[in-house]
């Protein structure tokens, strides 16, 4: 490891706890889709905003971490470019969290009508996106992008889906409630996906 993360000796276990919160804030907006329960969805959208408002102070902490060591040490060349990917990690990772927080503010918005659970094939999406998280975060625990081409090939299939609904709904008269509330998810989908990707490209700047 660099002397970024020598320096700083609970930098990599913070990121190990970013990437294990995440995942408790990633497994529970998919429980979304599959339930149908009202306490039980009121259940986790409280944890949902929890997890991400734990996310939220775990970067900050990352972050004064990383920016009090270019301080001290004021590092140049690779020193300077493994800080500035530690805080780039620090965000993507937050703001996965931000879209599963936005998804389950939806959910509670449709509560009266069944939730996201009612949204036909958001559950599909969704599963592919925390199967590209997953890899990306279990990547970023080993500090090696092995998983990265998995990862692109799930951010293209979505993004392929995402473009297909927005090209049906742009070019029909009228939209169908359902096809636009799921065109919404989709997009925090493709966001969620995007930001996994982001965390592997960061990965393999750390290594190079």
């Amino acid at each position: 490891m660099t002397c970024v993360l020598g320096g700083v000796e609970h930098l990599r276990e913070l990121m190990a706890r970013m990437a294990s919160t995440t995942l408790e804030v990633l497994e529970d907006t998919c429980s979304l889709f599959g339930q149908g329960d009202l306490e039980a969805r009121r259940a986790l959208w409280g944890r949902i905003d929890e997890l991400s408002r734990e996310l939220k102070e775990l970067r900050r902490t990352l972050v004064n971490e990383v920016l009090t060591f270019m301080v001290k040490y004021q590092p140049l060349g690779r020193e300077l470019r493994t800080s500035q990917t530690l805080i780039g990690i620090a965000y993507d990772v937050y703001r996965i969290s931000r879209y599963c927080r936005e998804i389950a503010r939806i959910d509670l918005m449709l509560s009266h009508r069944g939730g996201v659970s009612a949204i036909e094939g958001a559950l599909g999406l969704f599963e592919a996106a925390l199967s590209a998280s997953r890899m990306a975060l279990a990547d970023l625990r080993e500090l090696r992008p092995a998983r990265l081409r998995d990862v692109m090939a799930i951010d293209a299939f979505i993004d392929g889906k995402y473009a297909e609904a927005l090209r049906e709904v742009a070019e029909a008269d009228v939209v169908e409630s359902g096809k636009a509330l799921k065109l919404l998810i989709m997009r925090h989908v493709e966001r969620l996906t995007d930001h996994a990707q982001y965390i592997e490209r960061y990965i393999e700047e750390l290594l190079e």
